[in-house]
């Protein structure tokens, strides 16, 4: 070997002892976050970066010190797709942070850092967004990191389409962000623009990540390999001694089903029939669902079940939607038998973008012939009949719901949660819940959209009580209207009321929304003559609506209409306030 070529050998080991001593000297936790992105191989931050996208451990990286993160789904059996909509439907905020907490310890005792949160989105981007965001503040109470996760279906093109997900990320300021169905060109303007610079969100976000397996500037790696380890050092510091990784989460899986189904549920229609009455003993019970979920509940609450509807549903011989074949006689016979007629109408949860006319939104045939026979014949010997929907999202109603004396959404209960069911019949627990979609008569097509034609509004839901809404007050000082309103129960059973707030802006040049619901609370058990004072807090930013022309948010100066609603067409009482001084909030990413 020559001596130059010595030189060169020696020069190559002596840089890398030197890398080597400095990389000793460099370790996660103790020197800083951007002496430890310094130290990575290029190899090292791509697999951390690609190890997020999969969102289920993050790679780590020894040599370094760097730990490995596990970023967990929540169990199914604590609330999976159907309960999540029961969640939003009780209108509840205490509830949902509750059950945040609950899924926190789970996840805790399971050995996982952050969980991520189910997308939420409904039709209101008030209720989606609050309801996201108190579900992440349950879940961080106990040291665990909540990952708000944003599916957008499809390429974003609207600021309003993004407001629930601002509503979230502002008020629980959540560890991380998972946003997908972003086309890549809109990645940096969603996540620099808006996410960063507009929210001021500080944690991690998972979006446009996907893009990283290509050329892409060192300086975007670095910014999104610092925000990963920024996010570790989170979750290795909230790390307890009492992790256990043997998590059995059917401690409290029962618990949660039972209360978010007792104030999720709720009473589409009630003509005196509910709750049912102690001279109600013999249920002919129809619907495969009722023998899924009701049998052993109903026989558990006293009630009997009619020997030959029960039959009939034991048999295999059933058409479309399993429903048996009976004939108009033998409906007759059941009313003689019976005091009253169930009938459960089920249907599997469909994600949003995928309902239409022919999945399930419309009633079968056989359906429809089972619900007027039924009616019929009890109707004819003066009984009622009761209909439960067990549906986590809207079916057609329009065309039947004035056959039935009474409608309940129960939504996709489990068995556990049956026996809750039960009790809202028997009137042991009062229904509570309102809707967070709106039913319509029809889908326009297949796409999904509806039409115009409402069955039941955004925010409907009766009670077995009333309730009165009394002095309106609003009040705006330093920037912050102040509103509440009293609520009493005028009836003659406990009850809880879900209080909407909708405010309309004076002018609506912004947009063509006339009234936004912008706040909402849900009393406590009020005795009959009970009363209680409702109160809500709003910021100016939040009074604001958007002005596509000049691409920002205003708060206009003039005088804003509060109405304080038991649905979005059920206005009780209002109020008013002036706002004096206009705001523009600037919109750093456009689409």
């Amino acid at each position: 070997m020559t001596k130059r070529a010595l030189i060169h050998v020696a020069y190559v080991v002596m840089t890398a002892l030197l890398a080597v001593s400095c990389n000793r000297k460099v370790e996660f936790g103790k020197s800083p976050v951007s002496k430890v992105v310094a130290a990575m191989t290029s190899d090292e931050k791509r697999e951390l970066i690609m190890s997020v996208i999969d969102a289920g451990q993050t790679y780590a990286i020894h040599r370094l010190g760097i730990p490995s993160v596990r970023i967990a789904q929540i169990p199914e059996k604590l609330i999976d797709a159907p309960l999540a909509v029961m969640l939003a439907q009780s209108w509840n905020l205490q509830l949902v942070e509750q059950t945040g907490a609950a899924v926190g310890d789970e996840i805790k005792r399971g050995g996982a850092d952050c969980v991520l949160t189910p997308d939420l989105r409904y039709a209101d981007p008030v209720i989606s967004g609050k309801t996201v965001a108190a579900l992440a503040l349950g879940i961080q109470s106990l040291g665990i990191g909540a990952a708000i996760r944003y599916n957008t279906y499809d390429p974003l093109s609207s600021r309003l389409r993004l407001k629930d997900l601002e509503i979230s990320v502002r008020e629980s300021q959540p560890w991380a962000v998972k946003v997908s169905g972003a086309s890549i060109p809109d990645d940096s303007i969603l996540i620099d623009s808006i996410i960063r610079r507009e929210w001021g969100f500080d944690g991690m976000v998972m979006a446009g990540l996907s893009s990283m397996h290509g050329s892409v500037d060192e300086m975007v790696i670095d910014r999104n390999v610092t925000d990963i380890l920024s996010f570790i050092s989170r979750s290795s510091q909230s790390r307890s001694k009492d992790q256990q990784d043997d998590a059995d989460t059917e401690s409290v899986a029962g618990n949660v089903s039972r209360d978010i189904v007792t104030e999720g549920m709720v009473l589409l229609k009630n003509n005196g029939t509910l709750p049912l009455g102690k001279n109600c003993n013999m249920i002919a019970l129809y619907g495969v669902s009722s023998y899924d979920m009701y049998v052993t509940a109903f026989k558990s609450a006293g009630f009997k079940l009619e020997p030959s509807v029960s039959a009939a549903y034991g048999r295999s011989a059933v058409n479309e939607y399993n429903v048996p074949q009976r004939r108009p006689f033998q409906y007759r016979a059941d009313a003689i038998a019976s005091d009253i007629a169930v009938i459960t109408i089920g249907r599997d949860y469909v994600a949003p973008d995928k309902r239409s006319n022919d999945n399930g939104f419309l009633l079968s045939d056989a359906e429809k012939e089972l619900l007027n026979d039924v009616c019929d014949a009890f109707h004819s010997k003066g009984k009622k009949v009761v209909v439960i929907l067990n549906t986590c999202h809207p079916v057609e109603t329009s065309s039947w719901k004035m056959r039935p004396d009474a409608i309940l959404l129960a939504g996709v209960p489990g068995p556990e949660s049956g026996y809750v069911v039960t009790d809202a019949l028997k009137g042991v627990v009062n229904p509570s819940g309102k809707l967070v979609d709106t039913y319509v008569a029809a889908y326009a097509g297949t796409s999904g959209r509806q039409t115009d034609h409402v069955s039941y509004p955004f925010g409907y839901g009766l009670s077995y009580t009333t309730f009165e809404y009394s002095n309106p007050q609003a009040q705006i000082e330093d920037g912050i209207v102040n509103l509440s309103v009293n609520i009493t129960n005028t009836g003659s059973v406990a009850g809880r009321e879900v209080v909407q707030v909708y405010i309309e802006m004076p002018t609506v040049r912004s947009s063509n929304i006339i009234r936004e619901l912008k706040a909402y609370g849900k009393t406590a058990l009020l005795q009959p003559g009970e009363s209680q004072t409702m109160e809500f807090r709003l910021s100016e930013y939040e009074l604001a609506g958007f002005n596509a022309a000049m691409s920002c948010w205003q708060t206009v100066l003039g005088e804003y209409n509060v109405s304080f609603a038991a649905s979005s067409q059920d206005i009780r009482s209002k109020a008013s306030f002036t706002v004096s001084n206009a705001c523009t909030y600037p919109v750093f990413g456009k689409f």
